[in-house]
């Protein structure tokens, strides 16, 4: 979405918004901890008190700084029921054992940051005695869900959204 493209005040809401949530990335030092107050509280939101989802099960989906967070409120709400991380970093490894809930992950293989992470984070995840199903696509590159991007692969997508969609259902 591009804001420049919004009505006032929606676009300088938006903006605002863009510039809290990434304040730490153009600093170069991203701290997803600093979101963990704001995505538990969304999480006990949604379901204790928002009448469409009180008493249902929470799931996490995050895509790059998303999927970071993802598996951050994995670690940290025990009733959480499941995690998709999209190319995000995994939790400090001191973290897994706090998790509670199945987690996934996609990742594209040229995405070598985090790509070549996943087999430590398999390793801990088994040896935390947690559930962890990493997908990771051959030829394929970070943000390859995101049909805006010049990453976008569209077999890889389609086949991430089939997994999800089931590694989501009851």
């Amino acid at each position: 979405m591009e804001f420049a493209k919004c009505p006032e005040p929606e676009r300088a809401g938006l903006t605002e918004t863009a510039n809290t949530l990434f304040a730490g990335i153009s600093s170069g030092s991203l701290n997803v901890d600093q979101y963990l107050g704001s995505i538990l509280a969304a999480s006990h939101f949604l379901r204790k008190e928002f009448q469409p989802t009180r008493g249902e099960k929470v799931f996490a989906l995050g895509f790059c700084m998303g999927g970071s967070l993802s598996g951050l409120l994995a670690c940290h709400d025990p009733e959480l029921s499941g995690a998709a991380i999209f190319y995000g970093n995994a939790p400090a490894p001191e973290l897994l054992s706090n998790i509670q809930c199945p987690v996934v992950g996609f990742y594209g293989s040229l995405d070598k940051r985090l790509a070549d992470g996943v087999p430590a984070f398999t390793e801990a995840m088994q040896k935390a005695g947690k559930h962890f199903e990493s997908h990771i696509y051959p030829g394929v590159q970070h943000a390859f869900f995101n049909d805006t991007r010049p990453s976008y692969d569209v077999a890889a997508a389609r086949q991430a959204f089939a997994s999800v969609l089931k590694f989501f259902s009851p």
